[in-house]
């Protein structure tokens, strides 16, 4: 595929940038619509919920403050909730910004129904007490709790329209009726409802969005298309012109026979980029001929000077100084690397001529030296401590075996002195002998 796209022409591949250029945005504004979508669903999804909620509070409590002015002047508690009945039965409000009344509302006396909408099928004075749903919510018992705790919500799994219907998730408040003790109200919202509302919105607001975004590329396209056809053939024109003038720029480098400047002046340059290119290449030429002169003869001089070095010579020094900064470069470091060079050796070479005078005082030193001159001069300072410390312990064991020479010649001394002394007792035994012996005899 790279070498494809190298191959094509430059027009070519302008337009297919371009092509690509296209996808790109396509494929940008598809992700932007769809993480927009999401975004906006998903704050949505909080808003409406909260605002549901918020509804369903306010329709909770004034249904419950209605229910408790309506009855409070009722003589009997069984006329209180047959009027309680009425209203919770005839009464509905919406909670989702849709067309029709979903809200409805109920009433229990403590965990037995008191009121609820006809039209759902429950029966009146049963005890919700043990009611359920799938996830082993106590429903009833929850919100009663919550009633009296001054009012609060409870989720849970129940019916979408009548007792006979699938469950479905609900959120529901419960509220109490202030002048009936014991007995509270409330109304139930399911999520699914606030989910459809939700996506209802969002897809109206990805087909605005999508649309707008297909517009706008379209628009993109019809503009920038021809725009881009007409810069490409000028582009392509220009890199002609380019071609031609560095064609005969190397042609000049090389001194090739064929270099003719006067091909270059033929061309009809003009005032924009592509012209200034052309006259400054020309412009380019007579300099550059002077620089390649310079960088030559130093060329031929760092030749010589590496030929002196192979011969053991590194005192030779550059003289020329090049055009090219790279080259300059290369001189400025080839004379850094002679002086570090010769330093170096010098350098050994005094160290060594210490020694050889049985001087050891003098090291090498190795602060900045890396690669091989670190381990040669490593080496000569290695030998140089092996050498005094071979010295320190020759006069150390000679020192040792001067001190055991004294040691012995005193106990040479003593031993001569113990044997003279023997003798002269053993001339005393041996008169004595004589003298018993000669007194033995005369008896």
């Amino acid at each position: 595929m790279a070498g494809f796209f190298r191959n094509i022409k430059i027009k070519y591949k302008i337009l297919s940038i371009s092509i690509i250029s296209i996808v790109v945005l396509a494929l940008s504004m598809l992700y932007i619509v769809t993480y927009t979508t999401s975004y906006i669903k998903q704050r949505l999804d909080t808003t409406l919920e909260h605002e549901s909620e918020e509804k369903m509070k306010i329709a909770v409590q004034s249904m419950a403050m209605a229910i408790s002015e309506g009855v409070k002047d009722l003589p009997t508690r069984k006329e209180k909730l047959a009027l309680l009945q009425r209203m919770v039965n005839n009464t509905f409000y919406n909670y989702d910004n849709t067309d029709g009344d979903k809200g409805s509302f109920f009433a229990f006396d403590g965990t037995i129904l008191v009121g609820y909408p006809s039209r759902f099928g429950a029966k009146l004075g049963e005890d919700w007490k043990d009611v359920t749903d799938p996830n082993g919510v106590k429903l009833i018992l929850d919100l009663q709790a919550a009633a009296n705790k001054g009012g609060g919500i409870t989720r849970y799994m129940w019916h979408l329209t009548d007792m006979n219907s699938p469950l479905a998730p609900k959120v529901s408040y419960a509220y109490p009726i202030a002048s009936m003790p014991g007995v509270w109200v409330g109304s139930g919202i399911y999520t699914q409802d606030i989910q459809n509302n939700i996506s209802r919105f969002s897809n109206a607001i990805r087909t605005n969005i999508l649309y707008t975004a297909i517009i706008s590329i379209i628009i993109f396209i019809l503009i920038t298309f021809p725009i881009v056809m007409i810069i490409s053939r000028y582009i392509s024109k220009g890199l002609g012109n380019i071609g031609l003038i560095f064609n005969e720029f190397v042609l000049f480098l090389k001194q090739d026979e064929r270099a003719n400047k006067a091909n270059i002046d033929k061309l009809k340059i003009g005032k924009d980029d592509i012209g200034m290119i052309i006259n400054n290449v020309s412009r380019s030429i007579g300099l550059a001929q002077e620089s390649l002169s310079k960088d030559k003869v130093c060329v031929e001089e760092i030749i010589e000077t590496l030929k002196s070095c192979k011969q053991g010579n590194f005192k030779a020094t550059l003289k020329h100084a090049p055009s090219n900064p790279q080259l300059s470069l290369v001189k400025q470091f080839l004379e850094d690397f002679l002086k570090e060079l010769l330093d170096n050796m010098n350098s050994i070479s005094a160290t060594i001529n210490h020694f050889s005078k049985n001087d050891f005082k003098e090291s090498i030193d190795t602060t900045n030296l890396k690669g091989e001159f670190l381990n040669i001069s490593s080496s000569v300072n290695v030998l140089k401590d092996t050498t005094v410390k071979d010295t320190k312990t020759s006069l150390g064991i000679a020192q040792k075996l001067n001190e055991e020479a004294k040691k012995l010649n005193t106990s040479i001394t003593n031993l001569s002195q113990s044997s003279n002394a023997q003798a002269s007792s053993l001339e005393q035994s041996a008169t004595a002998i004589e003298e018993i012996t000669q007194s033995m005899q005369n008896v």
